[in-house]
């Protein structure tokens, strides 16, 4: 899966939420990396 960061934060989490309806089968810690692997550069640094 392959989700990538290109409005706003809230946008973006906006967004993975609604997909998350969609996958209920996967687990949240697997989505929470996708979530981050998918943010612009310099939020992603700021969850580090």
């Amino acid at each position: 899966m392959y989700f990538k960061h290109k409005g706003s934060i809230k946008e973006y989490r906006d967004e993975f939420e609604r997909l998350l309806v969609y996958l209920p089968l996967i687990y949240e810690k697997i989505m929470m990396k996708i979530f981050a692997k998918g943010l612009k550069k310099g939020i992603k640094a700021e969850l580090s």
